[in-house]
This record gives C-alpha cells, sequence and structure tokens, in this order.
C-alpha cells in the first residue's frame, strides 16, 4: 500500500509541476494583440468569375475556417463561398 501511495503522490507533483509550467506559457498579453484589421488584412480581387477574398495574416496569427462568415444585401447575392488552403 505504501508503493502504491508514492507512486500516486509522485504522479501527482509531476502533473502538478507540469501545469504550472504550461500554465504561464498560454497565457496571452491582450494588450500586445494586433487590431484585427492589422493581424488578417484581406486582399480583394473581382473578375467575371466571381470575388475572391485572400488574408494575410501577421505572423503567430491564425484563421480558423469555422469562424469566417460573409452576408450580403439584399440576400443571397453571393454562393456558398468556397475555401482554399
Amino acid at each position: 500500500m505504501t508503493a502504491l501511495l508514492h507512486t500516486f503522490c509522485t504522479r501527482l507533483l509531476a502533473l502538478w509541476l507540469l501545469l504550472g509550467l504550461i500554465t504561464p506559457a498560454l497565457a496571452l498579453d491582450a494588450s500586445k494583440l494586433l487590431p484585427p484589421e492589422q493581424a488578417f488584412v484581406p486582399q480583394v480581387t473581382v473578375d467575371d468569375t466571381g470575388i475572391r477574398v485572400r488574408f494575410v495574416l501577421a505572423d503567430g496569427y491564425y484563421l480558423y475556417r469555422s469562424k469566417i462568415s460573409a452576408t450580403t444585401t439584399p440576400q443571397p447575392l453571393l454562393a456558398e463561398g468556397r475555401y482554399s488552403g
């Protein structure tokens, strides 16, 4: 029973130390984030085949497909968007 308790305590301590080291790395300082218009710069191209929007991302920034949407007035002026990587 003592060996089992020792193993449990050792693993608990290791987990506690690991979380203590990881948590500060995950913290964000909001004051150091770029405004969206600087972090995600759109480049729009319009031609006979349609409208293309390409985002140029600042270093270290990521854009997720599930977070992008477009609307038009009147609706629906645009067809369903297509994404390319």
